[in-house]
């Protein structure tokens, strides 16, 4: 068992887990020894208790230590134990506590007490050895009884005991309850006191040892085991009464995952045979994707073998873990020390199906060589290229027009030729002429990601489709190909995809081969080297339709997919990548570098002006200057180049200055409400106008928030909390009271009298409230009815009936509820499961309440107070349910609370605030080097959150002084809306955090209200989420004045759905609402396309405005 806690500090943490670990121990119930490991903040708990102590001890010996630490706090290592020399495990109980996560510490701890040693630790470990410790041993009973059958046996079989570790034949005797001379004669085996082993079994009575040997199934496959930790041959093989060598003999060569009795190789949770017949299916693993590993794998019937079940997309290799992959990891095949399938050679994770790396689809038959021409070339300030300059000596086959649009309103063909370029290129001969829809920016920035989706769809991909054949006839040009970055791709910030993205693809490439079909024009497209990426694609059926593919990254692993190597053009670089190196001279790949994975602090190129990217112009440069010095590092069979940034910078270019653009007005107005912003304001003030009401917002929701955590939040929570345990039982009442007599049957405590009383007294409905009286004297005569009479009350009995549950009242002797729209009843009913239904119970109660069945008890429940004169019989005979669920803990010291993701939460926005100051005030002196657009976009999202947030907080009452559904309702949407607005500013998501735990079954308890809650939970408990990014991006030091930084979280904002957005605060008349009417603007479609893939030996100026022409590189294949 495991148990995992984030806490804040060291002693914290030790006490936490320590807490945790009796918490359990308290609740469970076990019957063997038991091995408990707890993990809170790095610092790492273990417990073992032995399995004759009860769990009382264990507790016992918590406490103490918690004391303690309490008392002095804790050292980084800490062990108590209650050990002696002659204990065996059953007799042990130890904790180890590492405060710095050393698993394996704590793990050779317990290891020694699980073998009856106590564990001696090294002296910088504090040891305590406890003598005590309130110790309990188990009621259970330590014999294990014969099981008898009417079969006739040659000799009586004995009882038995198994043996544990540190056991001796005076403690076995002992536990038998018999004497040592009476152990020896009902185990006569010659040094068995001296040969005792952990898990065999000894007679405690006259007779043969049991045979427990397993038997084959009646299908002829084996009997089975799965292994567990510290599992090892002798241990099954004692514990199944087999000899030495049957496991192998059962197993070896046939097994999956069998490596034999080597302690090395002998892994857990393996299936292996403990007896003869066929062997068995592996055990699942739970992340297993390929295999017979993969959850919810069957036999096949067919005639598969079990290693070619479940296949790796694209065919790529199987490992033994279940895992796909195309390196060696994966592909390396080979088999461990006894031949079975499903093993490999020891620290290697040989593959097991589809292996191997080599190129198994066909050779090509010739030369071919594609080139990219990149129309927009001629934004930057030098290299420069004129596609009629464009190489067609022979260097290049192919030259593709790097990139066409398409045009949303009709899907026609739209070429982008700022530069004057298209004919050009359209004139060039020796070369074949291909146009090319995509590249990298075209198929992730959020103003065109949805294009390439649009256009293949089902909708519109016949009328694309015929568009650009039309078009290729009329330009003259030879082929057409498509470079969507990545159809399916489940990972690319600002491009979310969609599950029929890649068949969509396909069905329209399929549609596009019919178009070209007999004009002899080409189809190609852009294929990613990554596995992660292609294997959304249906590549094999693809390749059927297409003439070539232009594969990003050498990787001949796709033909394993069903390409035809003749068909893939391996892609070459004419760029390098730069890095920034955080030590001045480090080369190797030990070296570190500075920057991000989305902001390189590399020397940009004079003429690329990219930090991160250089071309090969620039790079020849930087060597024939004489700087930098050259090596190549084998292992990645690459060329790298270090250089300093003095060497690297060139003369400046002569590219001539743009005008500069009109004075705009100053920006003169302040305004503290996004509402008071005028319609009319000029455009170039409405950014700052609408950031110095988000600065207001933000100062007033701080202060607000610095008062809620120091003091006012604590009264929330109590309130919230009240309405949590308010909510639980009546959610399980409703369900037993509505639904009841599906799951149980009942018996009812009936009131009765005589029947002369019943069917006399006035006002009776004779027929239902006499259907269970007596015939007997009750002290009672019509008489009585007479008011000048004085009678003795009659005498009343109870007996039980069985009856129908509610809502069915129909057998009762009265119509309950008596009160309308009361759920109770005033009579006294037992609860009792159907046969069968109590599985079903707990499935249906928690898809209706979200409770769990460990959430859930079952006791008396007292509906109204007994009077003190009863006694306790007579009051458990009405208005009572007994044997009810309920929900078990449940007050409000047992809701979990979030108080420090609060107080986190506000300290990780104390830089916004100044930081958003300095921003507009560059502003306002026209001194900001970013996008004042971008810097609206980014924090609109974070500041307004924050603020709904603490608004959320501020609607929970302090005190409640009555309770009704709607009010418990309103407080706990209240509190949660509020918790997971504020979740995505710590950087977690709601399911990493321990004091959000169980909080589904919270909010199933607001009912349709929770929503709103629902809807905010959905989208902040996802990693992926657009919150969580943009809080990340925004909140660092001084990130508001980091250009970049501002530029992505704007795009991530641009890019959220409008159901994400709407979830988050984004409804009519809301904060957001109010930013976006404010603005009122929709910032311009980029124009600059990043080319994903440039290709060397294309013709370009160079820095200095000569040709520069690089020498041409070996051919693709």
């Amino acid at each position: 068992m495991e148990l995992e806690v984030p806490v804040p500090d060291a002693s914290d943490s030790t006490l936490v887990l320590l807490k945790a670990l009796s918490k359990y121990l308290q609740q469970a119930s076990r019957c063997t020894s038991q091995q408990l490991f707890g993990y809170a903040n790095g610092t790492i708990a273990g417990v073992y208790a032995g399995a004759s102590l009860g769990s009382r001890s264990v507790v016992s010996l918590l406490d103490r230590l918690r004391e303690a630490v309490n008392a002095e706090g804790t050292s980084s290592s800490l062990v108590s134990q209650v050990c002696s020399n002659d204990s065996n495990s059953n007799d042990v109980i130890g904790v180890a506590v590492d405060t710095n996560g050393d698993l394996a510490a704590v793990q050779k701890a317990v290891m020694s007490w699980d073998q009856a040693e106590c564990f001696d630790s090294p002296s910088e470990v504090t040891t305590e050895q406890l003598h005590d410790v309130a110790v309990w041993e188990t009621p259970n009973a330590r014999i294990t009884p014969v099981k008898r059958n009417n079969r006739l046996q040659a000799r009586a079989e004995c009882s038995t005991v198994s043996v544990v570790a540190g056991d001796g034949c005076g403690k076995l005797a002992e536990r038998c309850g018999i004497s040592p001379s009476d152990f020896t004669k009902f185990n006569p085996k010659e040094n068995l006191c001296s040969s005792l082993k952990a898990g065999q079994r000894v007679c405690c009575s006259a007779g043969d040892l049991p045979d427990i040997k397993p038997k084959p199934n009646e299908d002829g496959s084996c009997a089975t085991y799965v292994t567990l930790p510290n599992d090892t041959c002798d241990k099954i093989a004692l514990q199944h009464g087999l000899e030495d060598g049957d496991l192998s003999d059962f197993n070896d060569g046939t097994t999956w995952g069998w490596n034999g009795c080597d302690p090395e190789l002998f892994f857990h949770s393996t299936r292996i045979c403990v007896s003869k017949g066929d062997p068995p299916l592996p055990a699942p693993v739970a992340n297993a994707v390929c295999g017979p590993l993969k959850p919810g794998s069957t036999r096949p019937t067919d005639g598969t073998m079990i290693e070619d079940m479940n296949p790796c997309p694209l065919k790529a290799c199987c490992n033994i873990w279940g895992q796909c992959g195309i390196s060696g990891d994966f592909c390396t095949e080979g088999r461990g020390p006894t031949d079975n399938p499903g093993t490999a050679p020891k620290d290697v994770n040989g593959c097991v199906s589809s292996c191997g790396t080599e190129i198994i689809k066909g050779f090509p038959k010739g030369r071919g060589r594609v080139g990219y021409y990149g129309s927009w070339n001629f934004n930057r300030k030098c290299l420069h290229l004129r596609s009629s300059n464009a190489n067609t000596d022979g260097s290049y086959t192919i030259i593709h027009w790097s990139f066409a649009e398409i045009n949303t309103a009709d899907w026609t063909v739209n070429i982008v030729d700022k530069y004057k370029q298209y004919d050009g290129f359209k004139a060039l001969t020796k070369v074949k002429k291909v146009i090319s829809f995509g590249g990298w920016d075209y198929s992730t920035l959020p103003a065109t990601y949805d294009i390439f989706r649009q256009a293949v769809s089902p909708a519109n991909r016949e009328r694309f489709a015929t568009n650009v054949a039309d078009f290729l006839k009329k330009e003259g040009l030879d082929g057409v190909d498509f470079d969507w970055e990545y159809p399916g791709a489940p990972d690319i910030d600002g491009a979310p995809s969609q599950p029929t993205d890649a068949p969509n693809y396909y069905k329209f490439l399929s549609l596009m081969k019919t178009k070209l079909s007999g004009t002899g024009r080409t189809l190609s497209i852009a294929a990613p080297a990554s596995f992660w990426y292609l294997k959304q694609f249906p590549i094999a059926e693809m390749a059927k339709e297409l003439h070539y593919i232009v594969y990003m990254t050498y990787d001949l692993h796709v033909t394993k997919a069903g390409v035809d190597a003749e068909k893939i053009y391996v892609g070459e670089s004419s760029y390098g990548r730069s890095f920034k190196m955080a030590q001045a001279g480090c080369v190797g790949p030990n070296c570190k570098c500075l920057g991000s994975r989305e902001t390189s602090l590399a020397a940009k190129g004079e003429c690329t002006d990219t930090a991160g990217y250089i071309a090969n112009a620039e790079i020849e440069q930087i060597i024939n200057a004489g700087g930098g010095t050259q090596y190549r590092d084998a292992k990645s069979d690459s060329d790298i180049l270090s250089f300093t940034d003095d060497e690297w910078l060139g003369p400046e270019g002569t590219a001539p200055e743009e005008p500069a653009p009109p004075e705009r007005a100053e920006c003169k107005g302040t305004y503290d409400q996004l509402s008071s912003i005028p319609s009319d304001t000029p455009r170039h003030c409405k950014n700052l106008y609408i950031l110095q009401s988000l600065r207001k917002m933000l100062k007033d929701t701080l202060q607000t928030y610095d008062n809620l955590i120091n003091g006012g939040y604590d009264k929330k929570f109590n309130t919230y909390a009240d309405a949590v345990v308010q909510g639980g039982n009546k959610q399980v009442e409703n369900f037993m009271f509505t639904k009841g007599n599906d799951y149980f049957k009942c018996k009812l405590w009936a009131e009765t009298t005589c029947c002369s009383f019943c069917y006399g007294n006035p006002g009776q409905d004779p027929e239902r409230t006499c259907r269970y009286c007596e015939n007997y004297d009750c002290n009672w005569d019509t008489v009585c009815n007479n008011p000048e009479s004085t009678c003795w009350e009659p005498e009343r009995r109870y007996k039980e009936i069985d009856i129908n549950c509610p809502p069915d009242y129909s057998e009762r002797t009265h119509s309950d509820p008596w009160v309308p729209n009361q759920l109770y009843s005033s009579d006294a009913v037992t609860w009792n499961f159907r046969d069968g239904k109590q599985d079903q119970f707990y499935a249906d109660l928690f898809t209706e309440t979200q409770i769990k069945k460990e959430d859930i008890t079952f006791k008396s429940v007292n509906r109204i107070s007994c009077i003190p004169a009863e006694s306790a019989e007579q009051c458990s005979r009405h208005d009572h349910d007994h044997n009810f669920p309920v929900t078990q803990g449940f007050d409000r010291s047992d809701v979990l609370n979030p108080k420090h993701t609060v107080k986190d939460a506000r300290g990780k926005l104390n830089n916004m605030g100044p930081d958003l100051d300095t921003a507009i005030a560059l502003i306002k002196k026209k001194a900001f080097a970013g996008s004042e657009y971008d810097l609206v976009d980014a924090l609109s999202l974070p500041i307004t959150m924050v603020a709904d947030a603490i608004d959320s907080m501020q609607k929970i009452d302090d005190t409640v002084d009555k309770w009704d559904a709607e009010k418990r309702k309103n407080i706990l949407l209240a509190f949660l809306s509020g918790i997971f607005l504020i979740v995505p500013v710590v950087g977690q998501v709601v399911g990493s955090i321990a004091t959000l735990a169980n909080i589904g079954r919270i909010i199933a308890m607001v009912g349709i209200a929770g929503n709103v809650a629902l809807g905010i939970h959905d989208v902040v408990d996802n990693k992926d989420n657009p919150a969580l990014a943009i809080f990340g991006l925004v909140l660092e030091p001084l990130a508001i004045l980091d250009v970049a930084k501002m530029s992505k979280a704007a795009q991530v904002k641009r890019a959220m759905s409008p159901e994400d957005l709407t979830k988050l605060g984004g409804t009519a008349g809301s904060r957001l609402d109010q930013i976006k009417n404010a603005n009122n603007f929709c910032p311009a479609k980029p124009k600059k396309r990043e080319i994903s893939m440039e290709f060397e030996t294309m013709p370009m100026t160079s820095l200095n405005g000569i040709e520069y022409h690089p020498v041409v590189g070996y051919p693709s294949l």
